[in-house]
């Protein structure tokens, strides 16, 4: 499902398996891809974070996983020159996002328009959203 708003585009994770075979073929060119019982695996000895030389994209049932599913979106060529500001709640998804950018980096997709803003999901969304903005009005 793909939602368009005034000053903003929300794609699902559903929209996005056709970008993860295409993630699939682009790492396995690269040599980093490895299959497992079932499971497809990211494999990477080079890995800027050691913690990540292993990341699981796709489980034995065929269930893509969130890190492939994310690092997929940013494939298209015209992604690498949009900003991208991925906001989620710090304590469930920063171990993910760092998985995405250790797949994207494998890939020499740079970081630069690439950005996460983690809040603390104890706070109510208003108040998360009103903290998210006042840092943006600091920069724009």
């Amino acid at each position: 499902m793909i939602k368009e708003g005034k000053d903003f585009l929300f794609i699902s994770e559903s929209s996005k398996i056709h970008d993860a075979e295409e993630l699939i073929k682009r790492l396995e060119a690269k040599g980093i891809i490895r299959y497992e019982n079932g499971e497809i695996i990211f494999d990477n000895e080079n890995a800027e974070n050691p913690d990540y030389k292993e990341i699981k994209l796709r489980k034995k049932d065929g269930d893509w996983l969130c890190p492939a599913l994310d690092a997929s979106s940013y494939l298209k060529p015209e992604n690498l020159d949009i900003t991208h500001l991925v906001v989620l709640p710090e304590q469930h998804f920063k171990e993910e996002q760092d998985q995405v950018w250790e797949i994207l980096r494998a890939l020499g997709i740079k970081s630069d328009r690439y950005h996460n803003i983690f809040y603390d999901e104890r706070l109510e969304p208003g108040q998360a959203a009103e903290i998210i903005e006042k840092e943006f009005k600091k920069y724009f």
